[in-house]
């Protein structure tokens, strides 16, 4: 699909007549015809521009996780107590009490994938090597990524629950565990690149 785009861009923008011709670099693509020193130095500044948006976009993810974990449990108490004021009676309308809760949940996903992205994209040169903390950053990526993956889709199923009158069965039920796991997993992620060792 990306080759695709770049030669349906490429063949439009010759039909313009510019006066000066598309290179690589106007795509934002690396010149291969540049000495190695220019091009590996070209691809360290890509790679620190893209990890330090990886930086701050994993900040903002935690701060999503964590308003979206706060606004679980005010659902999930919210559930509790309008079935205690209707004598312990399930309703349709429990679901409602989990919209924002998806919403945050949302946020949470579409900045932990733009986090993903940025960090998996970025270009590394030859010669850098990965310390510790990194290796185990990466090990940990494991876990909260397959979770980050299987939580949307199992609260999903949990959601469809709600709305049906009834507590999350089923896979649904796998939403809370599968989604700490993956909030543990990336906490700790998150905290050990604060740490020197």
């Amino acid at each position: 699909m990306k080759i695709f785009s770049l030669f349906t861009f490429l063949f439009f923008s010759q039909l313009t007549f510019a006066d000066k011709p598309v290179e690589l670099k106007d795509l934002g693509l690396f010149n291969p015809y540049v000495p190695v020193e220019q091009f590996n130095d070209e691809m360290a500044n890509a790679r620190v521009k893209k990890l330090r948006t990886h930086k701050v976009m994993t900040h903002v993810t935690f701060a999503f996780m964590l308003l979206a974990g706060a606004t679980a449990v005010i659902g999930r108490n919210q559930i509790d107590d309008d079935r205690a004021m209707r004598g312990g009676a399930k309703s349709s309308s429990d679901a409602s009490n989990l919209n924002l809760h998806m919403a945050l949940g949302g946020a949470t996903l579409a900045s932990y994938y733009t986090a993903a992205y940025m960090s998996l994209s970025a270009p590394k040169p030859r010669g850098v090597e990965d310390t510790k903390k990194v290796s185990w950053h990466k090990r940990l990526a494991w876990i909260h990524g397959p979770a980050m993956i299987a939580a949307p889709i199992l609260g999903f199923l949990a959601y469809q629950n709600y709305k049906d009158g009834k507590d999350p069965e089923g896979l649904g039920k796998l939403h809370r565990p599968v989604m700490w796991a993956g909030v543990a997993a990336y906490t700790v992620s998150f905290t050990l690149m604060s740490m020197d060792f």
